[in-house]
């Protein structure tokens, strides 16, 4: 009989299974969408067995995993033909945007991260690892060579060819520069210097440091862009400063979470754009969690009690102070608010005597905006008993089993029974006669969904292997060897074989190299924070072929509208 877990779950829930449920949610959704929904531009098996070894590419035979993901589709699972598990590729919109591509091969490489942990104990989850490594170099040696524009700017782009790599037609979709498409593009190939242990690694990193320089050359213009591209860069930064410790990236963090700050001085303010006040509270918790300084945790925790002021907690809404029949709210309005929700709980050291009261409202936040709203189409079933994910420190031992309520509740569908990949919709509307929740489609958009998976892996993965296994990898003598069950859900695993070699070296394809910008140049745009230092050119040359990254031509009387929470 399959574990079904405690009677209570939705009342027993705590503050950390709720962060294990959405990291579980984020880690097998990017799976699903990366390896089997094939919505994006596929990458061919030429091109992968020039990356994997003859047995991770066996185990990639029967997937179709993407280079970059497009911008729009619908969710519904296709259980039959050729690509069982996909997507209906009529309803893609095969445009890609940088934000989206930069954070799933964010997605991608922390996932690495995670499963590098069964390295002794399942081959089977272990290759994994060297898939998503090796898949996340094939994506940023793709975003450079073919997502850029004539100066090197990371911009949007269409495709009006095939859905192969080979077969491809890109054109750019818009001209506008967005400075947190280079930011979130930056963190990726950071991201990727740190988890990779090929020999040419250094090149990512120089590359990211590149894009960072140019970001702080011009922070005066970052300045005068929009708050929901200002939080955008910032929570970059956050990323990236996490990473490297670098503290050129550091004062600019500082810099940009004063002037939200600055922008968020009353009530009104915070309800004129509810995401973009919430988003700036997240950044200002985890700068301070990067940085400790203390200023941020107190400004932080005051904008909080503002915000958890909105919360109805009669009709357990968030009351937007408008006087409509129908409240309309996004996914990424409801989903902050709760973890803003979050981390002012984990800080709050005011009111300790209120304990069993915040431990009661987080569960119910959860059911209500989250569950109950509608905004989550599916969840993906717990790890199967016979999975090493489901017992700490992978013991398979009984008394080590972890709960199915660590990983998902009852009262959702999967994504099987659902027949909808899981996946948050754009927006739910709430009655406020009826008192209830309703959307009118499912639809599928990679911005939103893939800035909240990030979001999820990158604010909760380190407690979710804290928790599973003291994040310390088992020696080799701990390894276990079962045959597995088959999986109902996204059966992914049914297909990865035990694979113990490692993957061969990745060929070394990227270099970076600085250039000198002419003081004379045409482009030059921009108002420089230094007007005596000239930018330097960013190049990352590609199979023989470079593109310049070329800041002085990025266009300030065409301000940049996109982020990656809109």
């Amino acid at each position: 009989m399959k574990y079904i877990g405690p009677f209570f779950r939705i009342n027993t829930l705590t503050s950390d299974e709720i962060k294990y449920q959405l990291f579980h949610l984020s880690k097998e959704s990017i799976k699903h969408i990366e390896l089997q929904s094939r919505c994006g531009i596929l990458i061919s098996n030429k091109v992968l067995r020039k990356y994997l070894s003859t047995n991770d590419i066996n185990i990639m035979k029967d997937f179709s995993p993407v280079i970059c993901i497009y911008k729009k589709a619908h969710p519904l699972i296709l259980k039959s033909g050729k690509h069982p598990f996909c997507w209906d590729s009529e309803t893609f919109k095969k445009e890609s945007l940088p934000d989206s591509d930069a954070l799933l091969t964010f997605c991608l490489i922390e996932l690495s991260k995670y499963y590098d942990f069964f390295e002794n104990v399942d081959d089977e989850l272990f290759s994994l690892s060297r898939i998503y490594k090796a898949l996340s170099r094939i994506q940023l040696e793709f975003y450079a060579k073919s997502m850029r524009n004539t100066e090197g700017l990371f911009i949007e782009k269409k495709n009006s060819g095939d859905n192969y790599v080979d077969s491809i037609s890109l054109t750019d979709k818009s001209k506008t520069i967005s400075f947190s498409y280079q930011a979130y593009m930056m963190c990726a190939y950071y991201d990727y210097y740190t988890a990779s242990s090929d020999a040419d690694k250094e090149m990512y990193k120089n590359f990211a440091l590149e894009i960072l320089n140019m970001l702080i050359d011009y922070r005066s213009s970052i300045y005068n862009e929009s708050t929901d591209e200002c939080c955008a860069i910032c929570y970059a930064l956050n990323i990236f400063y996490g990473l490297s410790k670098d503290e050129k990236s550091k004062m600019l963090l500082l810099d940009l979470c004063d002037e939200l700050t600055d922008r968020l001085e009353n009530k009104s303010s915070l309800l004129s754009s509810l995401s973009s006040s919430c988003f700036t509270v997240i950044n200002l918790y985890k700068s301070y969690e990067n940085t400790g300084i203390y200023k941020f945790k107190d400004k932080a925790l005051n904008l909080s009690e503002n915000l958890l002021s909105l919360y109805d907690r009669d009709t357990n809404i968030i009351n937007l102070q408008v006087d409509k029949k129908d409240v309309k709210y996004t996914a990424i309005d409801l989903v902050l608010f709760m973890l803003t929700t979050l981390y002012y709980f984990k800080y709050d050291e005011s009111n300790e005597d209120d304990f069993e009261h915040k431990k009661k409202l987080i569960p119910n936040m959860y059911k209500n905006l989250i569950i109950n709203s509608g905004i989550l189409t599916s969840f993906p079933e717990a790890p199967d008993l016979n999975s090493a994910e489901r017992y700490k420190n992978f013991s398979y031992n009984a008394n080590d089993l972890i709960e199915e309520s660590k990983y998902k509740l009852s009262s959702i569908e999967s994504p099987l029974s659902a027949n909808m990949a899981s996946i948050f919709v754009k927006n739910v509307s709430y009655s406020t006669k009826k008192c209830e929740f309703s959307h009118r489609k499912s639809s599928f958009d990679s911005s939103k969904n893939i800035f909240l998976f990030s979001m999820f892996i990158y604010l909760f993965e380190n407690d979710f292997t804290s928790y599973i296994c003291g994040n310390v990898k088992p020696l080799p003598k701990q390894k276990v060897s079962m045959n597995r069950k088959t999986s109902k859900e996204y059966p992914l695993d049914n297909k990865i074989k035990e694979n113990s070699q490692p993957s061969p070296k990745l060929a070394a394809s990227l270099s970076p190299s600085v250039e000198t910008i002419d003081k004379n140049s045409p482009h030059n745009k921009y108002e420089k924070n230094n007007a005596h230092q000239q930018p330097a050119t960013v190049k990352l040359v590609v199979n023989e072929k470079s593109a310049d990254i070329n800041p002085q031509t990025l266009d300030k009387n065409k301000p940049s509208k996109k982020s990656s929470k809109k």
